[in-house]
Formats: structure tokens, sequence, C-alpha cells
């Protein structure tokens, strides 16, 4: 990752020396998400600036629980800090704008993410957005200048949050996320990497996988399943990944119904098709979706805009 080093000298020129520091995930964190708030929450360390590591909602999955308290990643809710409008917060995974933010009391000085680039219509003195990796975790690593500093549990995390984002490198995945792969393998326990990687249901997942097995609609490659109940997020994008391994299956469609709203999330692995494309075709005048062309998410906040044959029509025409 030659010349990307560079990156984080800039990171370091726009942070205001004096102020707290706050990194930031998104509101339901996934293992890249945290992965990549403590490998960058570490590297700031090294260079003598202290931050925290903050998020709103929910962490729902007992991997990612696991791989909290055995890398000893520190997170705080945001809802128990009293954030000042001076206070610098580095917003990671994730991009001001999307529906997955909570919006913090305090200046936004720097946005690091990989998904597909939204509008941003306010100035963050420093962004780095590449849409063309696979993991944040990639973005990250390109940080450190020198692989020897990186520490066995930073490593771990960096591996974690690269074979999760792109399912074991399977997806969206180019030559940074392997170059990537390839210097932390050796540097990370990787014995827990896989542990992690492998290990992420449980039995009580199992029965939402059962209802999609026995609800799934499809039209020739593609899967659609609508769940009239809510569960973890995270697990809505598991369930996808397991439909792609269905031989005649190349795109998925999942939704799931909350209290007040619909979530969504898609597979693909058609090269000739697009999830985001796709997503925001679908949520257009209805709610809002991002992502990248092999896997995407949106929400229509109000369920009154959602009828679920209508979004599997939309999606078969859009496809065919």
């Amino acid at each position: 990752m030659e010349g990307r080093t560079s990156q984080f000298q800039k990171l370091l020129s726009v942070i205001e020396m004096g102020s707290k520091i706050y990194i930031q995930a998104h509101d339901f964190p996934d293992h890249d998400a945290i992965a990549s708030a403590f490998s960058l929450s570490y590297l700031l360390a090294r260079n003598d600036i202290e931050s925290k590591i903050v998020y709103s909602g929910e962490i729902r999955r007992a991997d990612l629980k696991r791989m909290i308290k055995e890398l000893g990643v520190e997170l705080i809710k945001a809802s128990k800090i009293n954030f000042d409008k001076e206070d610098n917060i580095i917003l990671v995974d994730s991009c001001i704008g999307n529906k997955n933010v909570t919006r913090l009391n305090g200046k936004y000085i720097a946005i690091i993410d990989h998904h597909k680039k939204i509008e941003i219509k306010e100035d963050i003195p420093f962004l780095d957005i590449d849409d063309t990796l696979g993991s944040c975790s990639s973005i990250i690593f390109s940080y450190f200048n020198n692989i020897e500093n990186i520490d066995t549990k930073v490593a771990t995390a960096l591996m974690i949050g690269i074979n999760i984002d792109t399912r074991n490198m399977s997806r969206g995945v180019n030559t940074q996320d392997l170059y990537a792969f390839y210097n932390l393998y050796f540097r990370s326990d990787i014995e827990t990497v896989n542990s992690i990687v492998r290990n992420h249901i449980t039995i009580s997942d199992l029965k939402y996988f059962k209802y999609a097995i026995e609800n799934i609609a499809t039209y020739k490659e593609i899967g659609f399943c609508f769940f009239p109940f809510k569960f973890d997020i995270n697990l809505l994008g598991i369930i996808g990944d397991f439909f792609l391994s269905v031989n005649e299956i190349s795109f998925v469609l999942l939704c799931m119904e909350t209290e007040n709203e619909v979530l969504f999330s898609s597979r693909n692995e058609n090269i000739n098709w697009s999830s985001a494309e796709i997503i925001n075709i679908i949520l257009k005048d209805k709610g809002f979706g991002g992502g990248h062309d092999h896997m995407a998410g949106g929400i229509i906040q109000n369920k009154d805009f959602f009828n679920k044959n209508e979004i599997f029509e939309t999606l078969i025409s859009n496809l065919y």
C-alpha cells in the first residue's frame, strides 16, 4: 500500500490538539467497524494522541462480543458521554448522512470508509473513502508505515475485519486487501481469527434460518424473503450469504420489519448487477440505501410505504 501512509499524516494534521478525540463506529457495529476503530485508536496512541471508541445502538452478535472481550477493545456507549461541540470525532466504516450513524454533538474532522460515496453536505477536513476496497480494516492497515509496529491484537482485529467483510477473501477484494491479508496473517493470532470467523452463529439463530428456508421466494437467480419480525440486523447479512451458497441463487434480497421500519440487506455475486444500485432503485421515494456491488443495505423508515409483493416485482423487473 505504498503512498497511503501519507494519508495518516494528513489525518494527524487535522486533529486539534487539546481537544478530546472520539472514534465513532456506526450504530450497530460489525467486526470491520470495531477492528477499524480499535486499530486506529492504537495507531493514534503510538503518536501520543489519546482517543476513545464510541457507538450508539447495540452490539448483539455473540462472536462480536467475544472478539471485543478477547482483544480487550474498550467501547463506550455514546449516550454515556457528555459531548462538547469542540470535541473531535473521526467516523470509521460509515459516512455522515447514512441512517446507521447517530449524529453526535461534536466536530466531525474525518471520515474513513470503504462504501460507495454519498454526497457529504458539509466541510470535513479529512476524507479517506475508497469503495474499491473490501474492508475499512484494509484502509487502516495502510496507515502503518512499518508493519513491525503492528501489535498482535491489532493484527488479529484487522484480519477478522478483512475476513468478515470480504467473506473470507471471496468478494470485493482488490490487491490492497490481499496485501493487507498477506502482511497480517503471520502477525495475527490466526487461531483466534479462524475461530471467530467460522463460529459466527448460535443455536438460537437457527430458527431464523429455518424461517428463511421455508419462506424464501425465488425467480431464476433471485432469492427474496421478508421477515415480519425483528432480530439482529447483522444476522440478516449472514443469512443472505448462506443463500448465496445455493447453486441456483446469485442475488439475495432480505428485509425485516421492526417496530416502525423495514430494514434491507442484499448480497450479490453476479458481475452484471449491483446490490447498491438495486437497493437505491427499490427504495426510491420510500427510504434510503447504499453499499457495494456485492452487498448493500437500506431502510424504509415508515413501514406503511412497504409492500413485499411490490418490492419483489421491482427487484425482478430491474434485474431481468
